[in-house]
Formats: C-alpha cells, sequence, structure tokens
C-alpha cells in the first residue's frame, strides 16, 4: 500500500517531496530557531514549510514576519495567522491538511532541529524501506527552566518498530517524525481533533500503513518549558478524563488491536482519578479539622473560667450520685 502511495505521489507535478508541519502558539522566544532549523536542511529535493500561528498572544507574528522579509528562503515558507484561536489539535490537524508533500515531518514552534541533513537521511530510509510509513530518530531534551539536557531515550534496542512497542514505552519524538503522507487517500479518525495526546494518536494512526524505523541517531530538541502542553496538562484532572474518552475512543476505532493496552491505561487513570479526589478530600477535612481545634482552642483560652466552673459542677453531680441524693444540682457556678 505504502509503495502504491509514493508512486502515485511521484506523478504529481511541481509538488515538494517533503511539507514540514509546524504549529505555533506562544513561541515568541522560540519560533526563529524551529524555521532556522527546518531552512537550513541540505536536500536534493524540494520542501515546504507549513507554518501555522494560532492566534498568539504575544510577538510570534511579528518574528515570524521578519523572517519572512529577511530570510533568502522564505519562499518556502507558507504562513497561516489565525486571527481567532482554534486550539491545538484543530490548529493542528489544520496545518496537516495544508501538507501537500510526498511526506510529512513534523516540528513544534518551541522545538528545533539540529542535523542539517535530517531530512534527506530520513526520506533515503523510507525509500529503501518500503514497508515502513514513519520514520525517526533521538532528541535531546531541554528543560528551559533548569537548562539540563538529556537524552529522550537513552538507548534504543532495534531498527524497525510495532504499534506494541510504542504503546509500552514512549520512544518517538515528536520533532523527530517523517512519515509517509497518507492523508492524501485517508482521514485522521474522528477522535483525533480532541486528542489529549495527539502524537500516540497519530502513531497508531500511521502504523496501520507500515511499520516504524529508526535512525540511531540525534538530530533535534525537544524543549520542555511553562507553555509545553505536556507540563500544561498532564498532572491536571480535566487532562486525566480526557485521556479516558480518547482512550475508549481508540479502543473503538482499532476494534480490540490493542485492547490489553487500553483496557489497562483506561483503568488506570480512574485510579489516578480517585487518587486526587481521596487527596483533595482528606486535604479538606485536615484542613476543616485544623480550623475547628483552632477555634475550639481559642474557645478554652477565652472561655477557660467558664469551663472550669462547669468541670466542678460535674464532679459535684458524681459526688452526690455517689452518696445517694437524688436531686442533681445543676447549677452553674461560674469562678471568680
Amino acid at each position: 500500500m505504502i509503495n502504491k502511495m509514493i508512486e502515485s505521489n511521484l506523478n504529481e507535478v511541481n509538488l515538494p517531496t517533503v511539507s514540514v508541519c509546524m504549529i505555533s502558539y506562544g513561541h515568541e522566544n522560540y519560533i526563529e530557531e524551529a524555521i532556522n532549523g527546518v531552512l537550513m536542511q541540505q536536500c536534493d529535493f524540494e520542501i515546504e514549510l507549513i507554518l501555522s500561528n494560532d492566534c498568539s498572544p504575544d510577538n510570534t507574528d511579528a518574528v515570524v514576519q521578519k523572517i519572512l522579509k529577511n530570510h533568502p528562503l522564505s519562499y518556502k515558507i507558507k504562513y497561516i495567522k489565525h486571527e481567532k484561536n482554534l486550539g491545538m489539535m484543530p490548529n493542528f490537524i489544520f496545518a496537516l491538511n495544508q501538507c501537500k508533500g510526498q511526506y510529512i515531518a513534523l516540528c513544534e514552534g518551541d522545538d528545533f532541529w539540529t542535523d542539517a541533513s535530517k531530512l534527506q537521511k530520513q526520506v533515503d530510509f523510507l525509500r529503501e524501506n518500503k514497508d515502513c510509513s514513519l520514520c525517526f530518530h533521538n532528541a535531546n531534551v531541554f528543560y528551559e527552566t533548569s537548562k539540563h539536557t538529556r537524552l529522550f531515550v537513552q538507548e534504543y534496542q532495534k531498527t524497525f518498530y510495532t504499534g506494541n512497542d510504542i504503546l509500552q514505552n514512549w520512544l518517538i519524538p515528536t520533532a523527530s517524525m517523517l512519515f509517509v503522507n497518507v492523508l492524501k487517500q485517508n482521514q485522521l479518525p474522528s477522535f483525533f481533533a480532541k486528542a489529549m495526546h495527539g502524537d500516540l494518536a497519530l502513531q497508531l494512526f500511521l502504523y496501520e500503513f507500515g511499520r516504524f524505523g529508526l535512525i540511531n541517531e540525534t538530530m533535534c530538541t525537544y524543549r520542555i518549558n511553562e507553555t509545553s502542553a505536556t507540563r500544561t496538562f498532564f498532572y491536571n484532572l480535566p487532562y486525566k478524563f480526557s485521556f479516558i474518552s480518547q482512550l475508549e475512543s481508540m479502543k473503538i476505532y482499532f476494534n480490540g488491536k490493542y485492547n490489553n493496552y487500553f483496557n489497562k491505561s483506561i483503568i488506570e487513570q480512574y485510579r489516578n482519578i480517585a487518587k486526587y479526589y481521596k487527596t483533595k478530600f482528606i486535604g479538606k477535612q485536615i484542613i476543616l479539622l485544623y480550623k475547628s481545634v483552632t477555634v475550639d482552642l481559642f474557645a478554652i483560652i477565652k472561655y477557660r473560667k467558664d469551663i472550669f466552673g462547669i468541670f466542678k459542677v460535674v464532679v459535684r453531680n458524681i459526688l452526690n450520685k455517689i452518696k445517694g441524693k437524688n436531686s442533681i444540682d445543676l447549677q452553674i457556678v461560674k469562678t471568680e
């Protein structure tokens, strides 16, 4: 199937070999580095950069406009600035639909490529391995706050990977992905528009068209900053409910193919939600208890004489019962 798709694409005239899909929102400080990483690519084929700015509230547009005006290769850029915010996944789908190349490469606006021959190596790999739908490589993960860097995967174990492989481990950096443009003849699943894990959803969809191949080199940097989607969504409660919805939709779409993973992940998310509520409940009870004890302590301090008087009356009544008296003295004697 992959071979037929590529052959039909080759018959299309004046189309780029690779379309680079780049989405951006609030990437004023990073977008220039991301664009330069694309425009520095040395290839024996044509590329285009589809850059979709999702109505960024900062100066991202001004940075892009400057590049469009001054960079000698700016003609490779197809820039779209949305006047209204679409949201991350709708913007991603929009950008993917603008890609006309035989292959699509991904690079979000806060990541960047570090090897000028990255695209050439990946296209060559897919041309040599026609049973593959996707090619990927390792990445440096850069933590913006701490300036710490590590490898995305410390050590890969093999060259070719399956859908089960990518479900078991987070193996594929988004900025490393180059895949056959199957979207010319196939629509993305409906759940993709609301997917919290867009990379996982896309990768499983692409695996329907061929296995995944690794070039065991590090050719990009995946940046983690305060605005990163991973950092923003990963630990909050709405994310967990949305991820459950995605998992359930994917389970239906793939019709039993990855049910062990989906069932386990859905259960795990519900456990996380229960743990979240339990923590919140216990925390709330501790706060209420603290407030209550604090109020009681203040009351004891304020009314300690009255409390001492009540204690005396209680003791007196107990002694009266012991002595056999029928009457109980209910008088509260206030101490001076």
